[in-house]
C-alpha cells in the first residue's frame, strides 16, 4: 500500500474564484430603504456580507432641538408611520415626566386604548406585508380592512388617519365622541 503524498499548495496556485456583488438595498424591495448590505456571492452562495446601517436618518434630534415640547409630537408621527400614535404617547408622556405633570386616570386609560389599538395595527401591517412578499396578495387585503377598522377610531378621535398628531402634553385635544367609543366596541367584539 502506498502512502499517499501531500503537495504543498502555494497562494499563486490557488485560482481565484469570480464573485458576484449584489448590492442589496437601500432601495432593494427586500430592505425597504432601511440599510445597504454588499453581497459577495458564488451562485446562490453569499460568502461575504458588508451591512452599511442608517440610511432612513430624518435629523429628528436637530429638529426637536429649538422647538416648544408640543410641536415635536407631529414630528413624532413620522418615526414610525404603522404606530404613530404610539411615538406621540411616549414623547408626550417623557414631557409629562420631565415636568412633573400628573395626567387623570382617564387620559392613562384612553391612552392605553389607543397605544394597544396602534400596536395591533403595526402587527397587521407587518404580517400583511409579508404576506405580500411571499406572494399571498388575499391575505393583505383580509388583514388591511382590520387595520381600516382602526385607522376610523383614529379619525374619529383626530381627523387624520395615518399621522394622527393624537395626543397632548396633559391628555388629549378634546373629549372623545360617542362615534369613538362605538367604534371602539365594535372593533373589540
Amino acid at each position: 500500500m502506498s502512502k499517499k503524498e501531500t503537495k504543498n499548495i502555494t497562494t499563486e496556485q490557488i485560482e481565484e474564484k469570480e464573485y458576484s456583488i449584489l448590492n442589496l438595498g437601500p432601495t432593494h424591495p427586500a430592505t425597504h430603504g432601511i440599510f445597504q448590505n454588499v453581497l459577495k456571492m458564488d451562485g446562490e452562495i453569499i460568502h461575504e456580507a458588508t451591512p452599511t446601517v442608517g440610511y432612513i436618518h430624518r435629523a429628528f434630534e436637530k429638529l426637536a432641538e429649538r422647538r416648544p415640547y408640543n410641536q415635536i409630537t407631529p414630528i413624532t408621527d413620522r418615526l414610525n408611520y404603522c404606530s404613530s400614535p404610539i411615538n406621540n404617547m411616549g414623547w408626550e408622556m417623557t414631557v409629562e415626566k420631565l415636568l412633573g405633570i400628573q395626567t387623570p386616570k382617564r387620559v392613562d386609560y384612553m391612552r392605553i386604548i389607543i397605544m394597544e389599538l396602534a400596536r395591533i395595527a403595526d402587527h397587521l401591517v407587518c404580517n400583511s406585508v409579508i404576506g405580500v412578499d411571499t406572494g399571498a396578495m388575499t391575505g393583505f387585503l383580509y388583514i388591511f380592512q382590520w387595520r381600516e377598522k382602526i385607522y376610523d377610531i383614529y379619525e374619529s378621535i383626530c381627523g387624520a388617519r395615518s399621522t394622527t398628531n393624537i395626543g397632548r402634553i396633559g391628555g388629549f385635544e378634546r373629549e372623545w365622541s360617542e362615534k369613538t367609543w362605538g367604534l371602539i366596541n365594535d372593533f373589540v367584539k
